[in-house]
């Protein structure tokens, strides 16, 4: 058997569906005669390349993006992807978001689009839910204010349509406290409108200061929370 023939044998029997160079490298293959091997797998189908060093067994158009997902980027789903599967939006996911402690990056596969965002010192607050490695639903809430200058309106109706229980919205509140007064403000204000119960008072600081939700140039202001609405939040 042909040493290219013995690792199309190996790739095809491991119970794996994601395949790295390194793992092929620690087999016994040097560096110079995988970079041969791989262009071949890859040009006859054995393989797909993902991203530098990645690769599957099955093309990536038939494969579950969501758990592809993290296996490229080792994070856990969140933010939009995360609403999609608890259920707050049923808007297909072209753009998949992945929240990682590594550096931010972004990849097409197949017609989507993977976009890892990194979140540092917040990345916590994940779950097994549904099949996937996804951000808790109180975390889902967390990450979707704190990026809403992404997301906008659509942020607001997948927060609208989210169903926590009472504990919860207690681990949310108490993420949220150790944030910046802006922060804490613009949520208090955010989640008030929306009409969601939860202890929202914990969030106002001693000092607050006037802050601006979004962009435009019309806004209203809310004497409680010392915001100034600028996204369309308030209505009334």
């Amino acid at each position: 058997m042909t040493k290219l023939n013995e690792m199309r044998r190996l790739i095809i029997e491991r119970d794996v569906e994601i395949i790295t160079a390194y793992e092929l490298h620690s087999l016994g293959y040097s560096k110079s005669w995988l970079k041969y091997a791989l262009k071949v797998l890859v040009r006859e189908k054995t393989l797909y390349r993902l991203k530098k060093g990645m690769y599957s067994k099955t093309n990536p158009e038939s494969m579950d993006l969501f758990k592809t997902a993290t296996l490229l980027f080792g994070g856990y789903l969140g933010l939009s992807t995360a609403a999609y599967i608890h259920g707050w939006t049923d808007e297909y996911q072209y753009t998949i978001f992945v929240l990682t402690d590594k550096t931010s990056k972004k990849m097409n596969l197949g017609n989507h689009e993977i976009r890892a965002i990194s979140v540092k010192k917040r990345f916590s607050g994940s779950c097994y839910y549904n099949n996937y490695v996804v951000s808790t639903k109180w975390k889902t809430v967390f990450d979707l204010l704190y990026f809403i200058d992404i997301f906008g309106a659509s942020a607001l109706k997948y927060i609208s349509n989210a169903k926590m229980s009472k504990k919860e919205w207690k681990d949310f509140i108490r993420y949220a406290k150790s944030e910046s007064k802006s922060f804490r403000q613009k949520t208090g204000y955010i989640l008030e409108k929306l009409n969601k119960n939860a202890e929202l008072q914990q969030l106002i600081p001693k000092k607050p200061v006037v802050v601006k939700l979004g962009k435009g140039s019309k806004s209203k202001f809310d004497k409680k929370w010392k915001v100034l609405d600028y996204m369309g939040v308030c209505n009334d």
